[in-house]
């Protein structure tokens, strides 16, 4: 039971389980019900799940054994959301061990690649006057834990491309700063084998007007900026990056 009504449930490839979500939103709670269906016997699969905050996505992995619960639970004395991420067994209707928590708004997840068994996390935590920072975490699927550390990136995400056919780094592109001091675009590739960042990453003047990456598995990508305005006239950058 819940308020408001719940989503379409989610069904894995083979038709055999169903994943229901149901807010429960009042004045003094905000909490995502979730549940397992057995569509063969019409049953529920384990018991059902209470997590704190909305759901904000759910996706299943390539293979259907698994589904991703991410859910936001705001702040209203600091501000900053919470994300929260539980991994369940769609076989048995259980999470799996251990509970997944970071600091923001979640605005992203990627699944990395067919059979890897890992999504890449991102989130959004800040403002316009104090600024932005993006942070991102790589989740093993199987097991329900974190692979490496949360990388955390100065400014607001822009795009999150995943390189190779393994799909084992991520391209991520953020900027910072407003119109009146000029905007600085900054990207950073992450290992999504490891979860920790390679390299420093490059930093490039100008607001992002796109990241092209220069072939499947070619191992560079180009990025495009742009700063000024219509009186005093326009500059466009371009800088090419090592992914590898």
């Amino acid at each position: 039971t819940g308020y408001p009504p719940p989503a379409e449930p989610i069904v894995n490839a083979d038709g055999t389980r169903a994943l229901l979500i149901t807010p429960v939103i009042n004045s003094t709670t905000l909490v995502t019900k979730a549940a397992v269906i057995n569509t063969a016997t019409g049953k529920q699969a384990g018991a059902t799940l209470t997590l704190p905050g909305l759901a904000v996505s759910t996706m299943l992995t390539a293979d259907g054994t698994r589904a991703l619960i991410i859910t936001s639970t705001p702040n209203t004395t600091t501000g900053i959301d919470t994300t929260r991420v539980t991994v369940v067994n769609m076989t048995t209707g259980a999470p799996m061990p251990g509970a997944l928590t970071f600091v923001g708004y979640p605005t992203g997840v990627e699944l990395l690649g067919t059979h890897n068994g890992r999504v890449l996390i991102t989130t959004d935590e800040g403002d316009a006057g104090t600024g932005y920072v993006t942070r991102l975490a790589v989740i093993n699927t199987v097991t329900g834990v974190q692979v490496g550390t949360t990388v955390s990136l100065l400014g607001r995400a822009y795009e999150t491309q995943i390189l190779g056919v393994d799909a084992g780094r991520a391209l991520v592109t953020t900027y910072y700063g407003d119109a009146a001091t000029g905007y600085v675009t900054r990207l950073a590739v992450i290992n999504t084998v490891t979860g920790v960042q390679v390299g420093a990453g490059l930093s490039v003047d100008g607001y992002v007007a796109g990241t092209q990456l220069l072939g499947v598995d070619a191992g560079r990508a180009l990025v495009t900026t742009y700063d000024g305005d219509a009186a005093t006239g326009y500059v466009t950058r371009l800088a090419v990056i090592n992914t590898v």
